[in-house]
């Protein structure tokens, strides 16, 4: 029998976050840095992850990343929790739950989540929006700065013989 392996990002593709993640997201980097100049858009940033972007952001502003990244990682998280504490749930993408256990269930088939936010947050809002984490496995912008070391990351993690990715 072969092995399937299906991957998923997080935000927009198994939770709508993308509106308070990027606007908390910016929060936590400028109450740990001051006031940074913080380009427009993310995807003006080569490496669209949480530590890409703030790696990008600190050596612009003649900061040295490797001193500010567990002070804004933490502030992030405060912030994520507090938001999903108010809100009480973080709202699923349709169908994304169903799907996301039904491919749980099956036979032969494997998980895997490869974000490029970092872990904390991620699970934080899987956990909010009510997915089943447990023995899934994850790969984020813990682990690197590009998306597709992560993806590869996640690859490895995953006993496979085939790979889709979503």
């Amino acid at each position: 029998m072969r092995t399937v392996c299906v991957i998923f990002d997080v935000d927009g593709t198994l939770v709508d976050s993308n509106a308070f993640d990027d606007e908390l997201y910016a929060r936590a980097i400028r109450d740990v840095l001051g006031p940074v100049t913080i380009r427009s858009a993310w995807s003006d940033y080569p490496h669209v992850t949480d530590s890409g972007i703030l790696r990008e952001i600190c050596q612009e502003n003649g900061l040295d990343p490797g001193t500010h990244e567990a002070a804004v990682r933490h502030r992030f998280g405060q912030l994520i929790e507090a938001h999903l504490a108010e809100q009480g749930t973080c709202r699923p993408i349709p169908g994304g739950p169903t799907l996301f256990e039904a491919l749980r269930k099956r036979r032969g088939l494997h998980i895997g989540i490869a974000t490029g936010g970092w872990e904390h947050t991620a699970l934080m809002k899987l956990r909010a929006a009510r997915y089943e984490v447990a023995g899934v496995v994850l790969a984020s912008a813990d682990d690197a700065f590009a998306r597709e070391e992560i993806l590869d990351k996640a690859r490895t993690r995953l006993p496979m013989s085939e790979v889709t990715v979503y």
